[in-house]
């Protein structure tokens, strides 16, 4: 199946990589080359000359004296370089991005970002705005949309779509992201462990509203989840960074794919935006557990409800909600129509799925320490604006008077590691059926 030989293509042969699926689009890599190994320092002149001689090298602040060696002082002297230090914050602005542009030489030809999401968010949005080619050094795995051709930013409260440019090279140096992820590796496995919600949004919509979905993607995706479950459970070291950097640019790689990334904005996301504008001293990972774990309770309460299919008519002035309410610019790529019977003929394996994304969801809670706090009712409005949960009739209710939402502190509990290798492995072999 094309499915499984892309996902068992080793990443270095991803760069480029162009096919016509049997969903009937032309799916395309942007990236062009990929490398992961343990000194990517020596490829960087390699490929920034290729590029042009004067180059704005940015670093997340929190990896400069680590990374600085390997990166600025491997280039001669024949690269102009001009060096910036991107300050760390869960919300990165449009302005901030600006102002660090403007310290660049006018004259610049690539830029070479340097550490994880923020570096990444910025790389595509000022290459976009110069129109040059530019290098990500991926040594921080707190993101999996590494290789859109967007760049989401806030500007003015809002996080907003900017038009950006996929990094022309990714480089992952593993020996740094080894010395630098060991206390990061519990919120990538839940943003990668997130990305099984988004695939059952996908399926759902497809099925029950009539949207595009490709099987290709939600396979190269799921398998990535797949492979992130099985290592979870293993101890810190090298192997185990590799992996948890490949699973996240394989996720990445399979949103660039699409043609329409917004597909890949589903209600996951957007709940998760919604609670940032106002609990933003979370990390985007954090979010992620407990909005994972929300709605896969919806879920749940949804499958196993005997009800009937109802649209919420306040759902199609959703857009105009969400920026009264929150004052983000989120909108959906799913359409708005019922299909009661798709919902029936398909409501067993429905169930059977978000089965799966609840084990998923649990053990995601239990990698990550730090569990959120939030206002029910704040958390209520953000779910009913997360508008690619498909409409039930008093279900937001239902949900919310059940406690299903994660507002309080957890009692801390100890469960034993042969539990949880237990569990991860249930939950492998399940996904892999799926």
């Amino acid at each position: 199946m094309l499915e499984n030989k892309i996902a068992k293509m080793p990443l270095s042969n991803w760069g480029g990589l162009s096919f016509k699926c049997h969903c009937g689009t032309r799916h395309e890599i942007s990236v062009k080359e990929i490398v992961i190994r343990d000194d990517v320092g020596a490829l960087i002149p390699y490929f920034a000359k290729k590029m042009g001689r004067v180059a704005q090298v940015v670093y997340d602040e929190c990896v400069y004296h680590e990374a600085r060696e390997k990166v600025v002082q491997k280039m001669n002297k024949s690269f102009d370089v001009t060096e910036c230090l991107l300050h760390g914050s869960n919300t990165l602005t449009k302005d901030y991005c600006d102002k660090l542009l403007s310290q660049a030489n006018e004259a610049t030809k690539v830029i070479i970002c340097v550490g994880g999401a923020n570096a990444n968010e910025y790389g595509k949005y000022a290459s976009a705005k110069l129109g040059c080619q530019w290098i990500f050094i991926n040594i921080l795995p707190n993101g999996d949309n590494f290789a859109s051709n967007y760049s989401m930013l806030w500007d003015g409260g809002v996080k907003q779509m900017f038009k950006g440019h996929a990094p022309d090279v990714i480089l992952c140096d593993l020996d740094l992201a080894y010395r630098l992820s060991a206390e990061k590796t519990d919120e990538a496995f839940a943003l990668i462990l997130r990305n099984l919600g988004i695939v059952f949004d996908n399926n759902f919509a497809s099925i029950v509203q009539g949207s595009r979905s490709c099987s290709v993607i939600n396979f190269i995706i799921t398998n990535a989840v797949k492979d992130a479950v099985s290592h979870s459970q293993k101890p810190y070291g090298k192997g185990l960074v590799k992996e948890l950097f490949s699973c996240l640019l394989r996720i990445s790689l399979a949103k660039n794919m699409a043609k329409v990334n917004m597909e890949y904005l589903t209600s996951m996301h957007s709940m998760i935006y919604a609670l940032q504008s106002r609990y933003n001293n979370y990390s985007e990972g954090v979010l992620s557990v407990a909005v994972a774990d929300t709605l896969a309770k919806v879920y749940q309460v949804v499958l196993n409800a005997d009800s009937r299919l109802v649209p919420d008519k306040d759902r199609y002035g959703h857009t105009r909600i969400i920026k009264q309410v929150f004052g983000l610019d989120i909108e959906s790529s799913y359409g708005w129509t019922n299909d009661d019977e798709g919902y029936a003929a398909n409501k067993k394996d429905f169930a059977k799925n978000a089965e799966v994304m609840s084990k998923v969801a649990r053990l995601a809670k239990k990698l990550v320490k730090t569990r959120p706090v939030w206002d029910a009712d704040f958390a209520t409005a953000c779910l009913q604006v997360a508008s690619d949960i498909y409409a039930y009739n008093g279900l937001l209710a239902y949900a919310n008077e059940k406690g299903l939402f994660d507002t309080q502190e957890p009692k801390t509990v100890e469960v034993n590691d042969g539990e949880q290798q237990d569990e991860a492995e249930a939950i492998a072999a399940q996904t892999s059926a799926e």
